[in-house]
């Protein structure tokens, strides 16, 4: 059994949504979505920064460091960084941002284009460490001239936005260690690290190769540290076309050897240009044990991973039955139900390991219609109380067409 870890809630939502904006479990330090579009001195939604990637790229991290140094942490605690965003033409410019904030060398983390509130053009989430905690870059920014694609974006983004920095040296970290897990980059899949092969893009074999080449470069980081592909014990997955949902399974069940030992989910979103899919991964560091319980209907996929003082749970979509996983076509359409189920999926998933939504420290939503926020944090509130996880909320396709995904994170 793993270690125990102390669930503390640090700081309450700017907005009293009722959720927190920083929690700490054990080492680590879980920061809710921070929007792009809100002041971060009032939190209302600006309308000035509309169609300005720069200025609202800035508002999220901003808001990210103001909630640590509230906590009594800086920008330096930061390791890990996910984006939602509405568009990957201005990646550049938020890499150089994120560069100037949180430095590169020692964090890492990815994004997807997804479906977005409004004017916001980038929702952040965040995982931080302790100052204490020691950190080992196992795979650190490429060193390599940027590719011939990556070169010429840069050259236009530079032409277009006409930015006050540099676009150079913005590639962050592609796996940092930090107590028991390994954080990595985000990977597209677009060539195979071994081969150098482009892997063929908009036709039907593109799906599985992109697929396969993703893992192969997880394989290639998680090598550094003496690590494979069983040590995954989180990837995030978001796939162009969500219809081809049991392609992933089937194709990350291949790969990986008949089972898919680690919490994940395929969601649909727009990804933006010509990849199908973007995935980012968290592992077990070296020396740590990792249990996993098995779903009841989809015995091959973990439903839920424990390893050291965290378990992972993996995506409970809210069309399905707790227990069984069996569809409850009689709640189509209706998001508080879905909200109230897809919880009750996490509570299940959760009781594997002897714990409650009580312990959630990390919880991530996607919903059909990011418009209905409200609405799912209504239920939230109603069935799990106020200040009672880190919460980031992004708006895609799951499954199914189910209204309500989540996936989550919990103190042991």
């Amino acid at each position: 059994m793993g270690a125990s870890y102390k669930k503390e809630i640090l700081l309450a939502d700017e907005r009293d949504r009722g959720f927190a904006a920083v929690v700490r479990a054990g080492p680590y330090l879980f920061v809710s979505g921070s929007d792009g579009h809100r002041s971060t001195k009032t939190q209302a939604i600006d309308p000035a920064v509309t169609w300005q990637p720069e200025i609202q790229s800035c508002n999220s991290y901003e808001r990210i460091i103001r909630r640590l140094e509230e906590c009594g942490y800086s920008a330096s605690c930061v390791l890990w960084l996910e984006h939602f965003v509405s568009s990957q033409e201005w990646l550049h410019l938020r890499l150089a941002i994120w560069r100037d904030y949180f430095g590169m060398s020692q964090t890492a983390g990815g994004g997807a284009q997804a479906l977005m509130e409004g004017i916001n053009m980038v929702t952040t989430s965040v995982v931080a460490v302790v100052p204490d905690t020691e950190r080992i870059v196992v795979d650190g920014p490429p060193q390599a001239p940027l590719p011939g694609p990556w070169t010429e974006r840069a050259h236009w983004v530079e032409r277009s936005y006409r930015p006050a920095f540099t676009l150079d040296n913005i590639r962050c970290a592609r796996a940092v260690q930090a107590g028991d897990f390994i954080f990595t980059v985000g990977v597209r899949g677009h060539v195979d690290p071994d081969t150098g092969a482009v892997a063929p893009v908009e036709t039907p074999a593109g799906f599985p190769a992109q697929i396969r080449n993703c893992y192969a470069e997880y394989r290639a980081f998680l090598r550094k540290a003496d690590r494979s592909l069983q040590d995954l014990v989180r990837i995030d997955s978001h796939i162009r076309n969500v219809n081809r949902a049991e392609e992933y399974w089937t194709t990350c069940s291949a790969v990986l050897g008949g089972r898919v030992p680690f919490a994940t989910a395929p969601i649909g979103m727009p990804v933006g240009g010509t990849g199908e899919m973007d995935m980012c991964a968290i592992a077990a560091a070296p020396g740590v044990s990792k249990e996993i319980a098995w779903f009841v209907e989809r015995p091959e996929v973990a439903q839920a991973v424990r390893v050291g003082g965290l378990v992972f749970a993996s995506g409970c979509n809210g069309l399905r039955d707790a227990k069984s996983g069996a569809l409850l076509p009689q709640l189509c359409g209706d998001v508080r139900q879905q909200a109230g189920q897809a919880l009750r999926r996490l509570e299940s998933a959760l009781e594997r390991f002897d714990i409650g939504l009580e312990r959630v420290v990390r919880l991530d939503v996607v919903l059909r219609d990011i418009h209905l926020e409200d609405q799912f944090l209504e239920v939230l509130r109603q069935r799990c109380g106020r200040q009672w996880s880190a919460v980031t909320i992004s708006g895609g396709d799951p499954v199914d067409r189910a209204e309500v995904e989540l996936s989550a994170v919990a103190a042991a």
